[in-house]
């Protein structure tokens, strides 16, 4: 019983709260103290929740220990190996260790919550019923079993069990980072240890390449005697007919290729690389490969061990027939090298400058004369035996661009290039002036004219037949057609696809219609876009995070975009899949979303995070967290793209960081599912991957660069 004070007291504080909140002077400050307080203790009772969940779920593993134990001694068996399953792959399983049983810290096999399932060798071996109290705590903590991940040193033994043990209702655990994964058998998989995994009768081959690496390369595009279409992307170059809408590959290379060079007689043709890693983590030193078009067959290799980093520029002599090819690579002195193509030998080299070089050319009349350009320069070289000498164009009078990035040798022997500023320089050979030429020249280049081109930069030059020139631009989307005095003779102002010039897109989806793709972009926003018109139907934005995945259920009725923001947004889709209404939101993951698929009855969704965490929600029951994740072990996917889930997790290499899985893909057939890892390599799995180590098919050459990492 209170005393009269405190009654009085609390009379008092209860009639000034009505006063305040009567008036309105203070009701947002409580409002604001009450939803701070509210929510802190939300948050406890959830961690509250989790670890008597916990607790509880311990407690049963030691009751079923006890009662296998006393299992085992009622029927005699006393045989060790009876007891201990057998040993798994190297990093997974079970290990004997003094004392006990102990689980290496990858892959554990946790047995069944309910007690009833155990085998008895007698009906007076049933083990004691818990009091009621344990039973409603149990009942209460099951829908927070799995919110929080127990700490490394709360795990307790595993058990062991006979292998005709009955495997239904168990639970495969295992660990990324130190963090537990648990995921739960299917029930039509009787007994695990018998699961066989195989290797798949279907195997890898290239079939189509899309994109085209142009941001960080100069002079990667030309056509072929064939009316092939050269250039790369990533470790591969790919020659594609127009025409025919055919692609070819050439897939020799070990590392992204970063620059092209066409021979004079259009068939053979140079790519030069990075250096990279192997699988197992050695250096690989970049290369030049020359080889046929025409059969993919590598002619020579050069330069194997006199790179630094990367080739960055190749060019093919032209007035000797390509007996020569000249190099660049990327070091911090920029090589400069020049080879004997049939020979595969060095001839000269010497240091060319700190700054970037961005291309490189000889001179289609005289193959002594070399002419290199980059940041803020442009050098005439000249190669005698095994000497180069270097003279630097000197701008004079003229503005020095930031960037020269193209330049061309016109009919008479002058040289045009292309810069930053959108302007193009002719350089005419002339006698030496101290003032405009190359320093320590007789004779040499000086700029005789300046022709405004572009806005913006340009980025090509090309000499025609005819002695007319193009010039191509990258932000005003002008190709231009100038005479050879560089007279305006016509332009065509290209149309670009709406999302080029504009944000990142990171993830898209198409409607299961076909009529519509959804794309995810870097700033949270997302579009809707026609595939026959390409136009833009819809545009919204969900938080300011950038967006991992988008994806349709399989009726095309909902679209889920999953964010960096932790949330999953869910949209109804109208009629002519150009109509989208906010339905709802899934809340519950502690990192940002990196994968998400449908059930194929369109009502539920199971999803990644950043966190490693494995999450199930009932869509059509209002975006709920399932919280008891064994109920959703036997639910069915129309897709399967998640990393995590115990049908996959065997794609894991052992000792994984977590990261080395980017993307997943199921086969519509539900037979073999490709992975997209970190070390650019692309593999084959049998579906469902469900064990460690399993057998799998790899891609014989690395296709691409990296992917995007959760961390």
């Amino acid at each position: 019983m209170w005393g009269s004070g405190n009654r009085a007291k609390v009379l008092a504080v209860a009639s000034s709260l009505g006063e305040s909140i009567l008036d309105g002077t203070q009701r947002p400050d409580w409002l604001a103290s009450l939803d701070v307080r509210l929510q802190t203790q939300e948050e406890e009772l959830i961690l509250v929740k989790s670890a008597l969940a916990d607790a509880l779920r311990r407690l049963s593993f030691y009751d079923q220990e006890i009662t296998l134990l006393r299992h085992q001694l009622l029927g005699g068996e006393t045989d060790k190996e009876k007891a201990t399953p057998s040993r798994g792959p190297k990093g997974y399983g079970v290990h004997r260790v003094r004392g006990g049983v102990a689980f290496n810290p990858s892959v554990t096999v946790l047995l069944p919550l309910n007690p009833s399932r155990l085998r008895r060798n007698s009906s007076s071996d049933k083990p004691p019923k818990p009091p009621k109290f344990k039973q409603r705590l149990a009942k209460k903590a099951a829908s927070s079993a799995n919110l929080t991940p127990a700490p490394a040193a709360w795990e307790c033994p595993p058990l062991t069990f006979p292998l005709s043990f009955p495997t239904e209702g168990l639970s495969i655990k295992m660990f990324l980072r130190g963090r537990p994964i648990t995921m739960y058998i299917p029930s039509n998989i009787h007994n695990y240890e018998e699961l066989r995994m195989e290797l798949p009768t279907e195997s890898l081959q290239l079939d189509w390449v899309y994109g085209y690496r142009g941001r960080d390369s100069r002079a990667n595009l030309y056509i072929l005697a064939s009316g092939e279409i050269v250039y790369f992307i990533a470790f591969v170059v790919v020659l594609y007919h127009v025409q025919r809408r055919t692609q070819r590959h050439y897939l020799r290379h070990t590392d992204c290729v970063r620059c092209l060079a066409v021979h004079p007689d259009k068939v053979r043709v140079a790519s030069g690389q990075t250096a990279g890693v192997d699988k197992d983590g050695k250096p690989l030193q970049p290369f030049v490969h020359i080889w046929d078009s025409s059969t993919l067959l590598t002619l020579q290799q050069i330069g194997l061990g006199s790179f630094e980093r990367g080739v960055g520029s190749l060019a093919f002599s032209t007035a000797d027939q390509g007996a020569y090819l000249c190099v660049i690579d990327d070091s911090n002195e920029h090589m400069l090298s020049v080879w004997d193509c049939a020979r595969g030998t060095k001839q000269a080299e010497i240091k060319s400058t700190n700054e970037s070089v961005l291309s490189v050319e000889f001179n289609p009349q005289d193959s002594s004369n070399i002419i290199t350009s980059g940041k803020s320069h442009v050098y005439f070289w000249t190669w005698s035996n095994s000497s180069l000498t270097k003279k630097q164009g000197i701008f004079g009078k003229y503005k020095k661009p930031k960037f020269i990035q193209c330049f061309v040798f016109d009919g008479s022997g002058d040289v045009l290039t292309g810069d930053s500023e959108g302007n193009i320089l002719t350089w005419a050979r002339a006698a030496a002036d101290i003032r405009t030429l190359g320093k320590g020249a007789k004779e040499t280049y000086q700029i005789c004219k300046q022709t405004r081109a572009h806005e913006g930069s340009i980025f090509s030059l090309c000499l025609q037949r005819d002695g007319s020139v193009l010039s191509g631009g990258g932000k005003d989307r002008r190709l231009v057609q100038w005479s050879p005095d560089l007279t305006l003779l016509q332009e065509v102002e290209v149309s670009l696809f709406s999302l080029c010039p504009q944000e990142t897109g990171l993830c898209a989806d198409f409607h299961p219609s076909g009529k519509v793709v959804a794309v995810g972009l870097s700033s949270g926003r997302w579009l809707v876009l026609d595939t026959e018109t390409q136009q833009v139907l819809l545009e919204h934005t969900d938080g300011n995070e950038q967006l991992s995945v988008v994806r349709y259920s399989p009726d095309g009725e909902f679209l889920a975009i999953g964010s960096h923001d932790n949330f999953i947004y869910i949209y109804s889709v109208g009629e002519g899949e150009s109509k989208y209404s906010r339905f709802g939101r899934c809340v519950g993951h502690s990192s940002f979303i990196t994968h998400l698929d449908w059930s194929k009855d369109n009502k539920f969704i199971m999803s990644n995070s950043g966190d490693y965490e494995i999450l199930y929600w009932d869509v059509a029951g209002g975006c709920k967290l399932l919280r008891n994740r064994f109920e959703s072990r036997d639910r069915e996917w129309a897709s399967y793209t998640c990393v995590l889930g115990f049908h996959v997790f065997g794609v894991w290499p052992i000792g994984s960081d977590g990261t080395d899985i980017n993307s997943l893909c199921r086969s519509r057939n539900e037979r073999v599912v490709a992975v997209a890892d970190d070390f650019c390599k692309v593999h084959l799995f049998q579906y469902p991957c469900a064990k460690p180590k399993v057998s799998r098919h790899r891609g014989t050459e690395r296709l691409s660069s990296g992917g995007r990492k959760w961390r």
